[in-house]
């Protein structure tokens, strides 16, 4: 089986009120020229790819990106003050998402309990150690 390729070019945004968006970085999108695209979900996507790509991101901000993405919380939520089942997106099916890209993205893979346990970000951070994941550069 081949590995799946994704494209990844300048698309222009087209906010709500119809206004061009200033250019973004690098968005992932649809290969038909002229498409236009759901900036918030192309932003997320675009996130969380650049996570994957680069290999120098360091191991809490990647942490604390997966948490935003999965979670589909803003950029300057103070995510030490969050909870399991305390914020509206983060439910049961969401937290297993959270546990599959934390797993994925680290290359780990969390037993029962600490699924159970995660119950914050300062958890995840505690069980990851525990998995191998250096956390101190």
């Amino acid at each position: 089986m081949g590995a799946a390729s994704v494209a990844i070019e300048e698309v222009e945004h087209v906010e709500p009120s119809g206004q061009a968006a200033p250019p973004a970085e690098r968005t992932l999108a649809s290969a038909r020229p002229g498409a236009k695209c759901d900036t918030g979900m192309v932003a997320r996507i675009s996130r969380l790819l650049s996570l994957i790509i680069s290999g120098d991101t360091l191991n809490l901000d990647k942490t604390k990106s997966i948490f935003l993405e999965v979670l589909d919380l803003p950029p300057d939520v103070d995510l030490y003050s969050i909870r399991f089942a305390e914020v509206e997106t983060w439910d049961s099916l969401a937290h297993m998402v959270l546990v599959g890209e934390l797993e994925e993205q680290f290359d780990v893979m969390l037993d029962t309990d600490d699924v159970l346990n995660m119950s914050d970000l300062k958890m995840a951070v505690k069980i990851l150690e525990k998995l191998g994941v250096d956390f101190t550069s």
